[in-house]
């Protein structure tokens, strides 16, 4: 049994020494590998660091567009604010115009009618044709009868025709 401790002892010892080419290699392999490990590792972080820089340069230009969409939905938004105001201003002018229309046909009604037909020669075309319509509208509401072919017997038979063609090639609404 002696034997064999002393042999498992020496085979011991021999394990625990090594020569100086073992030592030698395994240092240089081991500063191979830390060598390959760092050349690796300094690969990666330039490709990251480029990565880094492409994404910013994409961050750029995406705010930049970003900038550019609300410039011009600022652009459409104030369109549209002053395509609003141009058709409300538009709506009000015709309202404005249709109660003036009212009033001077229920003027006209009430006067005379050789006054009224003197005030109808003065006005444009446009203006008489709806007055005259806004009259006829008013006295069929009414249930009366309209001064409107009156009138127009005492005005001047080429007025009368002007304003006769122009009414029939323009209807009274467009809906």
């Amino acid at each position: 049994m002696k034997a064999s401790v002393e042999v498992q002892e020496s085979q011991t010892e021999q394990k625990e020494v090594s020569t100086p080419t073992q030592q030698t290699t395994q240092t240089t392999s081991s500063s191979v590998d830390l060598s390959n490990f760092l050349s690796t590792m300094s690969q990666m972080m330039s490709q990251q660091n480029e990565m880094m820089k492409m994404m910013d340069e994409r961050m750029k230009k995406l705010e930049e567009q970003n900038i550019q969409i609300s410039q011009e939905l600022d652009d459409l938004r104030k369109s549209q604010e002053e395509r609003e105001k141009t058709f409300n201003n538009t709506v009000k002018k015709y309202d404005d115009r249709e109660v003036n229309i009212v009033q001077n046909a229920k003027n006209l009604t009430g006067m005379p009618p050789e006054n009224a037909v003197a005030f109808l020669n003065a006005m444009e075309d446009q203006d008489v044709i709806d007055t005259l319509r806004k009259v006829e509208e008013i006295a069929q509401a009414e249930g009366t009868t309209s001064m409107v072919s009156y009138w127009m017997s005492l005005m001047p038979a080429d007025r009368v025709a002007v304003i006769q063609r122009k009414m029939v090639s323009k209807p009274k609404t467009l809906q």
